[in-house]
Order: C-alpha cells, then structure tokens, then sequence
C-alpha cells in the first residue's frame, strides 16, 4: 500500500532538535496535518513548470543518511562536522541536518530546496510505500 502527497518542499527547525528536517508540505493542509518528513526509501518527484511547460528535475526513491552513516561514505563524510557540544552532525548550507541523500547529486538538492523552492513554480510528490 502505498501513500502519495503533493505540495511544497520545506527544511524544518526546531530549536532543541539538533538539526533540520527535510518535508513535504501537503498541498490544501495546514500545521502539521499537512507536514510530511521525508523519509529514507520515499520516493520524491519534482517537477518545475515554467512558461507552460513543465520539467521533472528529479524522480528517485531516496537513500537517506545519518550522521554515522555518512561517517562511513567516502563522499558524504565532508559533511560531518564538529557540534559545538563536540559531537559531529551533518552540515548542509550552513545548517545542522538530521540526514543527507546519498543518491541524489547534492547539487542538485540544494537547488530545488533553497534556490528554485522560493522562486519557481516547483511541485513535489512525495510517496510512501508501507508494508
């Protein structure tokens, strides 16, 4: 079985978590009955549309890292830096985060979610799959 949700991509803080999350805000939902953490094995599509046509820049079920995890990735352990409490937490942007995706050009994630979220007409689909 598995559930869909359309709406908006969004890095959530709250103080006292350590670090940020990656959602989906559901489209037509507010407060946290339209928030949706983007989990390790979701599949996230995001489509730009611009002038009438749009775009997919990325369709891909997620592989999603934690801190230890990424410690142990050749590539993605230069993302793990020193807390201030001298823990090590991963760093993306300048912001303390819960998990990286190992699958996805980072590149390209850090464009759909700080640069093209704000100023283009973006759509994510998220879907989940249980079991």
């Amino acid at each position: 079985m598995s559930t869909t949700i359309t709406g908006t991509l969004y890095v959530y803080f709250e103080t006292g978590s350590e670090g940020s999350s990656w959602m989906v805000l559901e489209d037509h939902k507010t407060g946290w009955d339209g928030a949706h953490y983007i989990r390790n094995g979701d599949n996230l599509k995001v489509e730009i549309t611009s002038d009438g046509i749009s775009v997919v820049l990325l369709d891909k079920k997620l592989e999603m890292l934690n801190t230890a995890g990424a410690l142990k990735h050749s590539y993605l352990k230069q993302y793990v830096k020193a807390h201030e409490t001298g823990l090590k937490q991963l760093s993306f942007a300048g912001m303390w985060m819960h998990y990286l995706p190992v699958n996805v050009d980072l590149g390209l994630w850090y464009r759909i979610f700080y640069e093209l979220n704000d100023k283009q007409a973006l759509k994510a689909t998220l879907t989940r799959t249980r079991s």
